[in-house]
This record gives C-alpha cells, structure tokens and sequence, in this order.
C-alpha cells in the first residue's frame, strides 16, 4: 500500500509513519493550482521531511481539464532537476484500491493535454457557439467503441480523460470526462457540463452509470436551458468505416427521463445540505427518494452536484422565478427554504421550467456547422439530412409518445410540416 500524505498535512507525518510503520515511499498530494511553484513546494517538503527517512513523489491533483501545457512542461523540467517522481491524480477517477495507473505520469498527462489542445483548436478554427461546441464534443466523444479494461488493470485506464485520449479502452465515465474535458478547455461561461449519476433498478448498490447534465446559453440559436446526456447511449457499436451519427440521448429536456420507456434510473445522495442561503437545497432529496411514486429527478436519475447547485443559484432566471413564488406563496410559508423543503417535487414540476427541448430545425444547422470538423464538407448537408432520418427512425424504440426531445413524434412532425 501506498502512504499518501496531502502538502498541508505533512505536519501530521509523525502519526502517519506510526501506522504505516513498514512504509517509506510517501506521495506528497497537493492541489495542482500551487503547480507552478514546484520548487517552492519541494523546498517546504524536504524542510517538513528530512528526519524521517522516506523516498518523496509528488503527486498534483487535477480537479479540472482545463490544465495549460507549459505547467505540465515546467514540473516536468522540475523532476529531472530534482531526481524525483512527479505525477498527477485524475480527481475524477480515484480508486479505492491502488493501481500504478492511478498516478498518471507526466509524458501520459502531455501527450493528453497536446490532444485536447488541438481539439480545441479545431473548435475555435471552426468559429463554434456554445450549443455546436456541445455538439461537436458530444459527436467527438461518442465515436469511440465501449471497451472495458480488464480486472487487472486500474478503473482509470477507461475513465480518466488522461488515458481515454491515448488508448482504446473506454466505458461510461469516461465519454463523459472526454465531454467534460473538452468543456474545461473551450472555457466559456455559457456552456456548462455536470456529472450526474444513475443506476439501472436491477443493479446492484455499487453499479452506477455516468451521464451529464449540461448548460446551454447560445444567442445564435436562442437557447438557454439545462438538459440530460447520455452519450454511452449514442456510442458507437462497431469500428465501421461509415460511423453512425447517434444523438438519441442528447440534449434531452430533463422531463423526458419520464418517458423513456425502459425507465430505469433511480438515485439515492448522500452529499450534504445546501447552505441556508441558498434556495436550491438538498434535503428534499432524502423525502423524494423514499417515496417512488412522488415525480421527482431524484427518483429519475438526476444527481444535483455541488457544481449543478452552484449554476442554479447563479442563475438569474432561476432565481426571479423561484422569488416570484415564493412571493406568491409567503403567507403559507415563512422562508423559501421552508417551502422547497415542503414540496420537494418543485423538482420535477417547476425545474422542466428551466429546460426546454432544442427544435430538430435549430439541431440541423448544428449538424450542417460541426459535421465539416469530421466528414467533407460536400458531403455535409446531405449526412445531416440522413442523420436526422436514422435518429427519427428509432427514436420511438426509446421514449413513448410524450417525450419532447429533438427526434420524438411531435417535435419531428412540426419539423416535416414546415
């Protein structure tokens, strides 16, 4: 087993070698936004260690992909100089049991960050909003075929976006992280992606599947609004020459997770309360989550994480909205927190509010817009027009006739008629 000891805490070594007494190679973790003063780091390390007779590495916790390459370079340049292990930790995928995979070595994190570099590259080469930005992740992400690591190897191998972008292995989590990763680089406050996790009623406690919620805000297509992806969903099945172009679960307004047909998500949370201050809080979940039969997200498979929270209450159309009714209903309750605490399916009856379907108009000239970032641009508006058509065809396979997303019946009726 490894000693880990996180850059704040080397005060507390002492008591951490006593109970790992047979152990001396001792990670250091720190958060990688102190990255950029490795030397200074290392200098507070070594004054905090020399009694003890440990070997040191360095371990840099990445919260976020949106890492700059010369970072990368400089702690790089950094362990030469000073003959000492560096790596990084995907704080998105940590596993419980110790894999040398866990730790992603410098020359895997640039090779990674090159890769993700250039995506964006294309993307802003290609002038993209928020809404094809998506788009073009979403399209990027789910090219790749659904391979499981073997039991030997470390989880990360197919979630972390570290190892996704270099090998061949990849499973739920990690479409997701690549979305996500992709996201963090084009840094635009306008486009949004949340983890969110599901699990399938038949599952056991411990299976989970990896979906996103995402934000849109695009003047170019007037859109504002908050939905569910599953790209896993829309991955493709085969190494074809021809790749299908799936976009069954993208984008989805939230109130479709009612009407998939085979409805299986259910999640239970056990993260903590919001802060007083905030509107949207969490307790409610514990109430819906007991009760089945109350129409609730969390009964759908919505997870609302800390950053999900935090766009909500930032959200000044959420906030009006949520205001006015509270002023509408003041003299029942006494605080708006009372009353979400109250009818915690303002979930699922108020929330859809707040996200609306994209017509199958709007998402072709998406297609027409991100497709020449894959296929030859002759051959774009004919492939959207096929696109469209193949995802009409089995859209009815998935939801029943309620559903509003893209493809659903009424949404493709009002397309044709026009």
């Amino acid at each position: 087993m490894k000693l880990v000891v996180d850059f704040f805490d080397l005060q507390k070594l002492p008591q951490y070698l006593k109970k790992s007494s047979n152990q001396r190679q001792l990670y250091i973790r720190c958060p990688f936004d102190i990255a950029t003063i490795c030397d200074d780091v290392y200098d507070d390390a070594i004054k905090l260690t020399n009694n003890y007779n440990v070997d040191i590495s360095f371990v840099f916790a990445v919260e976020n992909y949106n890492i700059d390459l010369k970072t990368l370079t400089k702690l790089k340049t950094f362990s030469k100089k000073k003959c000492i292990n560096v790596f990084l930790e995907d704080k998105y995928e940590i596993s419980e049991n110790y894999y040398e995979e866990d730790y992603i070595s410098l020359e895997q994190a640039i090779e990674a960050i090159k890769k993700l570099d250039n995506i964006v590259k294309v993307v802003k080469s290609h002038n993209l909003s928020p809404f094809e930005t998506l788009l073009f992740s979403y399209l990027f992400a789910t090219k790749r075929v659904y391979k499981e690591e073997s039991s030997k190897m470390s989880p990360a191998m197919s979630r972390s976006t570290f190892y996704t972008l270099n090998d061949k292995y990849i499973v739920c989590t990690g479409y997701c992280n690549i979305i996500k990763a992709i996201v963090d680089k084009y840094n635009n406050p306008n486009l949004q992606v949340f983890n969110n996790t599901t699990k399938y009623d038949s599952w056991s406690d411990s299976d989970f599947h990896a979906t996103l919620i995402s934000y849109v805000k695009d003047k170019k297509y007037g859109i504002d609004t908050y939905s569910y992806l599953d790209p896993t969903n829309d991955s493709e099945t085969a190494s074809n020459f021809d790749r299908d172009y799936k976009l069954r679960a993208f984008m989805l307004p939230l109130s479709d997770l009612k009407h998939i047909l085979d409805r299986p998500y259910k999640l239970e949370s056990n993260e903590e309360f919001f802060k007083e201050d905030e509107f949207v809080k969490l307790g409610m979940l514990e109430s819906v989550c007991k009760n089945e039969n109350l129409n609730s997200f969390a009964y759908d498979g919505l997870n609302f994480s800390s950053d999900l929270r935090k766009s909500l209450n930032d959200n000044i159309n959420v906030i009006s909205y949520y205001t006015k009714k509270y002023k509408a209903l003041k003299q029942k309750y006494s605080s708006m927190i009372e009353q979400i605490d109250e009818k915690p399916e303002f979930l699922s009856e108020d929330f859809c509010k707040f996200s609306k379907p994209v017509s199958l108009a709007k998402l072709k000239i998406a297609l027409t817009k991100v497709l020449p970032c894959f296929e030859k641009e002759d051959e774009v508006t004919s492939l959207a027009d096929k696109i469209i058509e193949d995802n009409i065809k089995y859209i009815n396979q998935q939801y029943d006739e309620k559903a509003t997303n893209a493809f659903s019946k009424k949404c493709n009726k009002d397309y044709f008629e026009k």
